[in-house]
């Protein structure tokens, strides 16, 4: 039986698939909204955990911001620098870049 993709062994990758998912939204998108769309692209579960911890790594490095209540985040949305990176006119270390036209 293969083994099943898991989003956590690769963060670059989800990095990314959020970075683009919030791109093309164009507005701030509810974290259980992002974690079910990430886990549709990847066709893998993402954990809450794992969206968490991926989301606070993305806004540390100022490409998105997030929102919270009671310190739990609840969305979040791309910054211009966030958008450089999802549209590939940018690159960042431990962001995939994304796959060619």
């Amino acid at each position: 039986m293969p083994r099943r993709f898991d989003p956590a062994s690769h963060p670059a990758l989800l990095r990314y698939t959020l970075l683009s998912l919030l791109q093309e939204a164009g507005e701030e998108v509810g974290a259980a909204i992002l974690k079910s769309a990430a886990g549709k692209v990847l066709r893998a579960p993402v954990g809450g955990n794992e969206l968490r911890k991926q989301l606070a790594w993305l806004h540390r490095h100022g490409l998105v911001s997030r929102s919270e209540t009671d310190g739990v985040i609840t969305g979040a949305y791309i910054t211009e620098r966030g958008i450089d990176i999802a549209t590939g006119a940018e690159t960042m270390l431990g962001v995939a870049p994304p796959e060619p036209d």
